[in-house]
């Protein structure tokens, strides 16, 4: 809340009123003395009005007594809240009362109250009797104060203390609206609360705490899932459907009549898999949503060989049902296009589903998940490095058989049975049996851990169905901005020619994208390393052999037609990539090509692969848009003009973000009238998925510690009671190891008899005992450590932790039971000779130790 000494000044003429001003002076004009509804004599701030002229004012409208109330209490240090109104038979409110938040006392059975859940608010009512009354007069159409008190029976609160007082904190209108768009765009409220207190001007300033900024944002959640979060989603997704014609999406309801499954994808989506749909990666993943749902997306390259999203799914399961309804949904969504290959991470319910959804595709297993699962099973870090060779090696099928039985000979694993599974997939994760089939060189789902890790900036494990929907469309929108600024880069200029072969490298910059021009461009480099072998030409068929510079034996036989203006290399690359590999370069050099022909590359990797594959615009439609983009630079260029007069106040800064809000609520009502219209699905939200994976381990509970003589607990050896039974020695020591925090005080005046053993006779006869009188002090330690054992003499000295003089100490003999072993656990004679008279004494001030 603005701060009244600057803003508000009282105008104590007859016909009263409140009015605002930006100068901090006690006459609300304008600055100059030309405000004519004012009399500067009788105008004063809010903190200068005695009791007395408060009573006296007259107010315009019940709003501006009101807020004079607020202010008031505000500058005072208490909350005002409304209490007593009255109205006339046609309900106009003529009086209005308003009271100390304090005002009242709490009832009686909230203070008893038994069945408490949560601790008891503080108490703040404490009947406080300040009041401020106003009451219409019909006669002048004004609002006069008829009752005022200003004394309070509770302390006020402190200036530096009052905006945090719930009457004063709030989120604005404007506020409100900042929010709502920061958190749309996937801002964090912590971000927001700081972003917004770095706007106003600090904590003070920004007038209301985090906690009231997170339950705004919690009632406004709470508000869009009114109908339960999977209804409120469905719902969204039909919204969409109705803006976008090609928006598709479809789900399954559980026995429960919960939401079970749902895929979804939209227009562009759509469009895009028609042009790079040939190749689909997808895996699942976990943790992106509060009900754990698998979340399935399907992905692949665009022309740029980046990165495309073509639908996604979240599931209520991984098995190879659930599996088959997601190909099944992809396929009716595509308009029945299958892809030509499949890249998964090898899980057997996807396999089986992809065996039978698409049965013509190539399926290929991830060769990073084929090396962990190498790593785990077959600890033999060499034979890994060998074992990745076979899995990316550019072989025939045949050299694989061969590589792999010396491989499996050399470290003695063929009996292992995970090499045996392995190999009988070889034609699923091997290079060498796919060579010849189109993978836009994907051998792995790294682009579903990309995109994986990517979402995580934007979607959380916390979301609900309808928050995560919103998230991965702006995650997706990340990708195609992406896209066309690879489309950009590609058009915007020509690449320099660097490599010899100029007039082929010229043709393929012409064609390709810009990425896919640089892979080309590497393989015409690589192509100035290879020696022509021999050159044979049959017909219009023309055979050319090549060799690898200072590698004769590494050879490869390029086939060239000259009726089709077709190449054929038997390394394979060429159909595995859809770009030329270095060897077909080399014989296009041999040929003499001047050209680059297009029958060289795949059409998905052409500059004009997209629009190829996109049906045309209509003429109108692309001038209704650049009339769009025409009138959003003249409101941007306005706007920069108001954000520099905003920027420079902060009262101009609150007022301009008001009006711009409430001209955005304005447009938006009257383009969406029926933006909260009524939910038309009916179902539950889903429930919590179980994850895969190993279950959590138990936490180690540490077990209790038993006697080791009696195999019982609550005490040790040195006090157990059965070695000590009917003896005073155990009892006092037992005493002694349960007092943990006593010891062992001298005291000639209060003493204790406290029986001590003392081991007499110098060749092991008969025990004796002494007594110590001996006072325990609360505070200190006393254990059967501090008891020092003479077996020359029949004393046993005591070490206590005051020291007091030795004469304090009694030894009086005393007889020890004939046999009788205090250490059972040790021979005797350890014992005696452990206590052997002749063995070295260090002295004490109190005694031989």
């Amino acid at each position: 809340m603005a701060d009244v000494n600057e803003y508000f000044s009282i105008d104590l003429s007859n016909d009263g009123g409140m009015s605002e001003d930006d100068d901090s002076v006690a006459v609300a004009d304008d600055g100059n003395g030309n405000n004519e509804n004012s009399n500067p004599d009788r105008c004063k701030l809010i903190p200068d009005l005695t009791a007395d002229e408060i009573r006296e004012l007259v107010f315009c409208s019940e709003k501006d007594a009101v807020e004079f109330y607020q202010h008031y209490a505000h500058f005072k240090g208490f909350g005002a809240r409304k209490d007593d109104v009255r109205r006339d038979r046609k309900g106009n409110i003529i009086s209005r009362q308003l009271v100390c938040n304090r005002e009242g006392e709490r009832h009686e059975k909230h203070l008893n109250k038994v069945s408490r859940v949560k601790e008891a608010k503080p108490i703040t009512r404490v009947a406080c009797p300040a009041k401020f009354r106003v009451r219409f007069h019909a006669d002048s159409s004004k609002w006069k104060v008829v009752l005022f008190e200003p004394e309070h029976n509770h302390g006020l609160t402190p200036a530096s203390h009052v905006h945090l007082m719930p009457s004063f904190r709030g989120l604005t209108d404007g506020d409100k609206a900042q929010v709502d768009s920061l958190k749309l765009y996937g801002v964090r409220s912590c971000n927001i609360m700081g972003l917004l207190m770095g706007q106003k001007g600090g904590h003070e300033s920004v007038g209301f705490l985090k906690k009231d900024l997170y339950n705004h944002v919690d009632k406004k959640k709470r508000i869009s899932l009114g109908a339960g979060d999977a209804a409120s989603a469905l719902s969204y997704l039909q919204r969409k459907g109705e803006k976008d014609p090609m928006f598709f999406f479809k789900f399954t309801r559980s026995s429960e009549e919960n939401l079970e499954n749902l895929f979804w994808c939209d227009g562009t989506s759509r469009l895009d898999y028609q042009a790079f749909g040939d190749v689909i990666v997808f895996d699942s993943t976990y943790k992106k949503n509060k009900y754990n749902k698998p979340v399935v997306i399907f992905s692949g390259y665009n022309h740029h060989k980046e990165t495309t999203i073509f639908a996604c799914a979240l599931v209520c399961d991984e098995t190879i049902e659930t599996y088959k309804w997601v190909l099944k949904a992809l396929d009716e969504a595509m308009f029945g296009k299958q892809p030509k290959a499949v890249v998964t991470d090898g899980e057997k319910s996807m396999r089986e589903a992809v065996k039978v959804v698409f049965p013509n595709a190539t399926h290929r297993l991830c060769g990073w998940h084929i090396q962990q699962n190498c790593l785990e099973k077959i600890k033999i870090p060499d034979f890994l490095n060998e074992f990745k060779t076979l899995i990316y090696g550019n072989f025939t099928p045949e050299r694989f058989e061969t590589k792999w039985l010396q491989v499996i000979e050399k470290y003695g694993i063929g009996e292992e049975k995970w090499i045996k599974q392995t190999y009988e997939t070889r034609q699923m994760w091997a290079t060498a049996f796919m060579r010849e089939k189109f993978f836009a060189g994907i051998r792995t789902t790294s682009l579903c851990e990309g995109i994986n890790s990517f979402i995580k900036r934007y979607v959380q494990c916390k979301n609900n169905i309808l928050d995560f929907i919103y998230n991965f469309e702006r995650a997706v929108e990340e990708y195609r901005h992406n896209e066309l600024a690879s489309d950009f880069k590609s058009s915007y200029g020509e690449p320099v020619l660097i490599t010899a072969l100029s007039h082929i490298e010229q043709g393929a910059a012409k064609l390709l994208t810009l990425n896919m021009f640089r892979e080309v461009r590497h393989m015409i480099q690589r192509a100035l390393n290879l020696n022509l072998v021999e050159r044979s030409e049959i017909g219009t068929t023309v055979m050319i052999k090549f060799s690898i510079c200072r590698h004769p034996h590494t050879q490869f036989l390029v086939i060239y037609d000259k009726n089709q203006n077709m190449f054929n290399c038997d390394c394979g690359f060429s159909e595995y990539v859809g770009i030329p590999c270095s060897h077909i370069i080399c014989a296009m050099r041999t040929e003499n090509m001047n050209e680059f022909p297009a029958s060289l590359v795949s059409k998905r990797w052409l500059k004009t692969a997209k629009a190829d594959s996109l049906q045309s615009i209509p003429a109108m439609e692309v001038d209704t848009d650049r009339m769009k983009m025409l009138r959003r630079g003249a409101i941007s260029a306005a706007c920069n003009f108001l954000s520099e007069y905003g920027a420079d106040d902060s009262s101009d800064f609150s007022n301009v973000i008001e009006d711009i809000y409430k001209l955005v609520m304005k447009f938006q009502k009257r383009r969406h009238p029926n933006s909260a219209a009524t939910n038309l699905f009916v179902i539950g939200d889903p429930a919590v998925v179980k994850t895969k994976g190993a279950p959590r381990k138990k936490k180690y509970k540490k077990t209790k510690r038993i006697c080791s003589n009696c195999r019982k607990g609550g005490h040790t050896i040195r006090t157990c009671p059965t070695l000590f039974e009917g003896n005073e020695v155990g009892e006092s020591f037992a005493d002694a190891e349960e007092d943990e925090d006593s010891s062992v005080e001298i005291d000639g005046d209060n003493t204790a008899d406290t029986p001590v053993p003392s081991l007499g006779g110098d060749n092991g006869g008969p025990s004796s005992m002494s007594t110590v009188k001996a006072k325990r002090k609360v505070g200190d330690r006393r254990t059967q450590k501090d008891v020092k054992r003479n077996t020359g003499s029949s004393q046993a000295m005591v070490s206590p932790t005051i020291e007091q003089p030795q004469a304090d100490i009694e030894a009086p003999p005393m007889s020890f039971p004939s046999g009788f072993n205090l250490f059972p656990q040790f021979p005797a004679s350890q014992i005696l000779q452990s206590f052997h008279p002749f063995a070295s004494y260090q002295q004490s001030p109190y005694g031989t130790q």
